[in-house]
């Protein structure tokens, strides 16, 4: 009988693991699996979240985009084109947008160098 929860605050630690659980996702790459805990996420929210927390978690849903590949078989021989569905998430094109500027910073820089050096 002295064991007692507040209400609110299972959903605030549910909140710490489900980020945390993204995040590691995020790290791995693992699309599919970030679009699983995003969507059981948002379910959770939808029921015992409130409407901020809840617009929080569908900001980060992403867009499925359908794409083609080639498939090559084992002796080289192009066997056709595949179907298949790919995510970008929103976080994910902010992370990029860094990368490119500072892919671009150090080309200029070594650009700058090699004038100086000559």
């Amino acid at each position: 009988g002295t064991f007692e929860i507040k209400k609110g605050e299972g959903i605030e630690k549910g909140r710490e693991i489900f980020e945390r659980g993204y995040e590691a996702l995020k790290e791995m790459e693992m699309s599919e699996e970030r679009v699983l805990i995003l969507e059981t996420w948002r379910d959770i929210e939808r029921c015992d979240g409130d409407a901020d927390s809840l617009l929080a978690v569908e900001k980060k849903m992403p867009r499925r985009l359908k794409k083609r590949r080639m498939i090559v078989g084992d002796d080289g021989e192009e066997l056709g084109w595949e179907e298949y569905y790919d995510y970008k998430f929103p976080d994910d094109q902010q992370t990029l947008a860094n990368l490119k500027i500072l892919e671009m910073a150090q080309k200029w820089k070594m650009g700058n160098a090699n004038i100086e050096g000559k």
